[in-house]
């Protein structure tokens, strides 16, 4: 789509974790490099490889659950309270978590499930 209304052609060069981007952009095979921010990013704009480093998008977290709210959660806008109520219920919880290990560029999806404590534990 961006191709078709800008006349301008994209092609992706390298995906995957942090290191080989920053390989490819060191190796001046980019132009234009999306990830998320850290040392890698910050060191490429600090070594001349990149210039004008801006914030182009954010996480949001969000608590998803059953239609009928066991949990009576529905509406809040703080997490770590909406957890406790989680617990507090002792409603099933599950955790999708990034397994990252050192390259948050690749995602690895881990689900455990777990009857929280009402200590929140």
């Amino acid at each position: 789509m961006f191709e078709a209304d800008s006349g301008y052609h994209v092609e992706l060069v390298v995906t995957g974790p942090r290191p080989d981007l920053d390989k490819a952009m060191r190796a001046g095979k980019v132009d234009l490099l999306t990830m998320h921010s850290g040392d890698i990013t910050t060191d490429l704009v600090a070594d001349g490889f990149g210039v004008n480093m801006r914030p182009w998008t954010r996480n949001e977290l969000c608590i998803v659950g059953p239609p009928d709210d066991p949990a009576h959660v529905r509406g809040m806008t703080n997490g770590a309270l909406a957890l406790r109520q989680i617990a507090g219920a002792k409603s099933r919880f599950i955790d999708f978590q990034e397994l990252a290990a050192g390259n948050s560029s690749t995602i690895y999806a881990r689900a455990r499930a777990w009857i929280p404590k009402a200590n929140g534990s």
